[in-house]
């Protein structure tokens, strides 16, 4: 099996007004994953500039981001396990001592928005987050999107964020070394948002203009990675 390195961090020129981070560890990847990881950042790409050629803001909408995703992903021909996902996220700087977190029980509710964040599950590999800068502050670094490989089962850890721990799915450094993490909901917090799928952001009618979008842009710069307006 053919395998590369990926590096630390790449961006993907097509999101608007920032980048999209591959976070990973300098570590050697199968060929195969790395297309796919290719695959990836180019839809979280196209999602992005079709809301911004429809002026529709959707950094604080991940379940319309995400379910966005999973269709353009499928329009570009992948058949690979796709699924959204239910997680708490959290950035966590620990020479500031500051933390930006979604997903505990001390989180103060809003009423258009669910103590959860919704990403995207590609099979056992990764979580595509298509609105991760949601956790960008002044004081950390973070991208707009992102696509962080997912701990094999067998790897234990832990999010300590002092009143709760959590096992975490994925981690990763941005380059300034705050700390992102994909952790699992305490079990109050997963019962309250466990009918995520009735918020009105996962109908298909909203995340369709979107999609037709996004499809438009990839026909017409159908060569991934290709600049699209």
């Amino acid at each position: 099996m053919t395998s590369i390195t990926v590096p630390w961090t790449f961006s993907t020129r097509n999101l608007p007004d920032d980048d999209g981070r591959v976070y990973g560890f300098g570590i050697t990847t199968p060929h195969e994953t790395v297309l796919d990881i290719t695959r990836a950042t180019y839809a979280i790409s196209l999602l992005h500039r079709a809301a911004e050629n429809l002026g529709i803001d959707i950094l604080h909408r991940c379940v319309l981001s995400s379910l966005a995703t999973i269709d353009i992903l499928r329009a570009m021909g992948v058949r690979s396990a796709l699924k959204s996902f239910r997680c708490g996220h959290d950035v966590f700087s620990a020479e500031r001592r500051q933390r930006s977190i979604t997903g505990c029980i001390t989180a103060h509710n809003k009423p258009d928005r669910i103590n959860a964040h919704i990403v995207v599950r590609w099979g056992s590999d990764f979580i595509l987050d298509p609105t991760l800068g949601q956790l960008r502050k002044p004081w950390n670094d973070v991208a707009t999107a992102g696509v962080v490989p997912v701990l094999a089962p067998t790897v234990e850890s832990v999010l300590d964020a002092n009143y709760f721990h959590a096992r975490r799915y994925a981690f990763a450094l941005t380059d300034e070394g705050c700390e992102i993490s994909y952790f699992e909901l305490p079990k109050l917090v997963e019962h309250s948002t466990r009918l995520w799928r009735h918020e009105p952001d996962a109908r298909p009618e909203r995340r369709a203009p979107l999609v037709k979008e996004a499809v438009r842009l990839m026909r017409l710069a159908p060569k991934m990675g290709q600049e699209v307006v």
